[in-house]
C-alpha cells in the first residue's frame, strides 16, 4: 500500500504530459479480494479512450504498477480547503474489466443467450437548441399599441385575451413555424473597423467612456476605464520586451485576480505573445496534479517565463526546488507596471 501511495504523484505526472488529459487524480482502492489497485479519474474536454492513456503510461510507468482503471470525470472535486475530495470521487462506480467480466457472466447464465461480450463505449451528450416555445409554450405576439382609432378594438382584443391558455392554443396553426432564438441580416463593417484584437482595444480606449468592473473579495468594485486598461496593458508589454520577450513567445499565467489577469492578457496580445493561463494550485509545498500541471506545460512549451502577482511569486519560484528545475524563470507584474513606454 505505501509503495502505490508513494507511485501515485509519478502516475499523475504521467497522466498530465497527455494533451488530451486536462486534469487527473489516482487514488487506491482495494478489490474484492483485499489487494490494493491503482485507479485514475481522468477530466478530458474531448473523447479520450482507455487504451490511448494505457499505451502512453507504458512508456514511463511499469506495466504491473498500471492503473487498474481509468474514470471519465467532469471534474475533480475539492473540499472547502481546497484538497481533492477523495471520498466523493471513490464513491463513483469504476467500469473495470472484473465489472464487465461479472456482467458477461450474469448475462451467459440467462438459457435464451448462447454467446455474450461486453463493450464499453463512452456516451457524449449533445445538448439540442432551445427555441422560445419551448422555454415558454405559453408565449403570445404582443398586441398593437392603443390609439384612438383603434379603442373599440383593443377591448374587444382585451376581452379575447382572458380566453383559456388551452383554447388559445387550439386555434394555433399546427404547422406554424417555432419562433427562431436569433436572426439578423449580415454584418457591415466600415472600411475603418477594427480588424485585429489589438486595434479592438485602442478603439474602445479612444471612444468609449465605458469600461470594467472587477468585484473584490470583499464585495467592493474597482473600475478601469477601457483607457486605462490600453495604457495599463501598453505599459505591462513594455516590461515584457524589456525582458526579452519576443512574438510567438509563450508566457504562462498564474494570476489569482483579474485585474492583473485582463491588462496582462491584453499586453501580450499587442506585443504578439501566447498568454497561457494555468490554475493556481491550492498549495504548492508539495507536488499535487495542478503543480504538476504547471511543470509539465512549462517543460512542454520551452521553458517560458511565468507571470505572477507579488504575493505568489515567492510560492510559484518554490516550485523550482520542489521539481529541481532550472532557468525556472518568475517575474511579478507589479514590477512590469513601473517600466517605463519606449
Amino acid at each position: 500500500m505505501e509503495y502505490l501511495q508513494s507511485l501515485k504523484p509519478k502516475v499523475e505526472e504521467a497522466l498530465l504530459s497527455n494533451s488530451l488529459v486536462d486534469d487527473c487524480v489516482v487514488l487506491i482502492r482495494e478489490t474484492q479480494t483485499c489487494q490494493p489497485e491503482l485507479v485514475a479519474y481522468i477530466v478530458s474536454t474531448l473523447p479520450v479512450s482507455s487504451d490511448q492513456i494505457q499505451s502512453q503510461l507504458q512508456e514511463t510507468v511499469p506495466k504491473a504498477l498500471l492503473p487498474k482503471a481509468y474514470v471519465p470525470v467532469p471534474t475533480i472535486p475539492l473540499t472547502d480547503t481546497g484538497q481533492v475530495d477523495e471520498a466523493q470521487i471513490a464513491s463513483l462506480e469504476v467500469i473495470d474489466s472484473d465489472l464487465i467480466r461479472n456482467v458477461e457472466e450474469q448475462l451467459q447464465s440467462e438459457s435464451e443467450i448462447d454467446r455474450v461480450a461486453v463493450i464499453v463505449e463512452q456516451q457524449l451528450k449533445s445538448i439540442p437548441p432551445l427555441h422560445l416555445d419551448d422555454l415558454l409554450p405559453d408565449t403570445q405576439a404582443m398586441p398593437p399599441a392603443t390609439s384612438p382609432t383603434n379603442a373599440v378594438e383593443n377591448s374587444q382584443t382585451q376581452e379575447q385575451a382572458t380566453t383559456p391558455t388551452k383554447e388559445i392554443e387550439n386555434k394555433r396553426s399546427p404547422d406554424a413555424k417555432k419562433l427562431a432564438i436569433s436572426h439578423g441580416e449580415p454584418l457591415h463593417y466600415s472600411q475603418d473597423a477594427p480588424k485585429t484584437l489589438g486595434e479592438v482595444l485602442q478603439f474602445a480606449a479612444q471612444q468609449s467612456t465605458k469600461g470594467i468592473v472587477y468585484i473584490q473579495s470583499d464585495g467592493s468594485e474597482k473600475v478601469q476605464s477601457y483607457r486605462e486598461l490600453w495604457q495599463d496593458a501598453q505599459i505591462i508589454l513594455a516590461g515584457l520586451k524589456q525582458l526579452g520577450l519576443k512574438p510567438q513567445d509563450k508566457v504562462i499565467f498564474q494570476l489569482e485576480h483579474n485585474q492583473d489577469f485582463i491588462p496582462a492578457f491584453w499586453g501580450c496580445v499587442l506585443g504578439g505573445f501566447v498568454p497561457v493561463p494555468i490554475s493556481i494550485a491550492p498549495t504548492n509545498e508539495q507536488v499535487n496534479s495542478t503543480t504538476s500541471k504547471l511543470h509539465n506545460t512549462w517543460q512542454m512549451l520551452g521553458k517560458p517565463l511565468v507571470l505572477t502577482s507579488a504575493s505568489l511569486a515567492p510560492k510559484i519560484r518554490g516550485l523550482s526546488k520542489l521539481f529541481n528545475l532550472e532557468d525556472f524563470q518568475v517575474e511579478n507584474i507589479d514590477k512590469l507596471r513601473v517600466c517605463e513606454l519606449v
